[in-house]
């Protein structure tokens, strides 16, 4: 067995065993899907724990233990083989199941095809958020130059307005900056074509008047927060609505066992933050949502309500990059 599938499957210990829910104070909450058709049959059983476990008996368990033609092993040799991609997080392990079953075989190819190709002209890594974007993306649109997309951003957001999140206090782990000129290297190359699409959704009356109408729906629902999906129609980016799948809180958005599937291909997830009282003090990732972001795996699209003619719109990366999309 090779050292590199040796150390994934060691990676994989830190995480344990077990697909969990993540609980956010103003955030979303996804849920595992309890779909057992996800899974064969011979799948591993999955508990709560996110513990960390005793990592020496468990990494035999995985290495020496399993037969070759384990699901856990299979799932992870195709993902590191192919890839070079290892699953941190048990949602990121799951949604290596979700893309298995719902890729076809000339997909995977021409994944595989674009992937390799970012790699020689890029210097790209391959990110599992990626896959919608690049299955959705022709490869005269992936030769764009990084430096001609950074300066089509800087351009369209240098006259737009913007509101910046207060932190809670002066270096705060929630004190981040939000402008984009002077961070541009801090994204990936399929963050910055993310961006992209989502800027030039923003210039369409009909997508901002979608999310006005959003935040106001938000702003009745005490029971829960307005959120959903971001995919790609002929290169336009679409904002779909989920119906939470559970309600209780007016800070709390629940993943349905849907989204939560559905998640696994898409640009990235959006919610609404909408509180007059609190208006601009919540203009971007609260704390919570940074962490969501990074566990899981995702980006994210914050939709604020800043008072009943604008509206701000932010843009959070899987490492807590964020940027400050304008006002709306």
């Amino acid at each position: 067995m090779s050292r590199l599938y040796r150390l994934t499957l060691f990676s994989l210990a830190f995480v344990g065993l077990g697909f969990i829910s993540y609980s956010c104070h103003r955030d979303i909450i996804a849920l595992p899907s309890t779909d057992q058709s996800i899974a064969p049959s011979n799948a591993p059983s999955f508990g709560d724990s996110t513990e960390s476990v005793t990592t020496e008996p468990l990494e035999d368990i995985l290495i020496n233990e399993l037969p070759d033609d384990d699901y856990f092993h299979q799932q992870m040799r195709f993902w590191v083989d192919n890839f070079d991609y290892v699953p941190s997080t048990i949602p990121q392990f799951f949604q290596c199941q979700i893309q298995r079953n719902q890729i076809t075989p000339p997909q995977w190819a021409d994944l595989m095809q674009k992937t390799n190709w970012l790699k020689t002209h890029h210097d790209y890594k391959f990110d599992l958020a990626d896959t919608y974007l690049l299955l959705h993306s022709e490869l005269n649109q992936l030769a764009q130059p990084r430096d001609e997309i950074i300066d089509q951003i800087a351009h369209h957001l240098a006259p737009i307005p913007h509101t910046y999140r207060p932190a809670s206090y002066p270096g705060a782990a929630d004190d981040y900056c939000e402008d984009f000129v002077g961070r541009s290297d801090l994204f990936s190359y399929t963050d910055l074509r993310r961006i992209k699409l989502i800027l030039s959704a923003l210039t369409r009356p009909t997508t901002v008047n979608l999310l006005r109408q959003l935040l106001l729906e938000d702003m009745e629902d005490r029971a829960s927060e307005v959120g959903g999906l971001c995919f790609l129609d002929n290169q336009e980016v679409r904002f779909q609505t989920y119906a939470p799948g559970l309600r209780g809180a007016d800070n709390m958005y629940v993943e349905s066992h849907q989204m939560l599937r559905d998640a696994s291909l898409c640009i990235s997830r959006w919610h609404c933050h909408a509180d007059r009282e609190k208006s601009f003090r919540l203009a971007g990732p609260g704390l919570d949502d940074l962490k969501f972001a990074k566990y899981y795996g995702t980006s994210l699209v914050i939709i604020t309500y800043i008072n009943a003619r604008m509206m701000n719109i932010d843009f959070c990366t899987i490492q807590g990059e964020v940027v400050d999309l304008g006002n709306y």
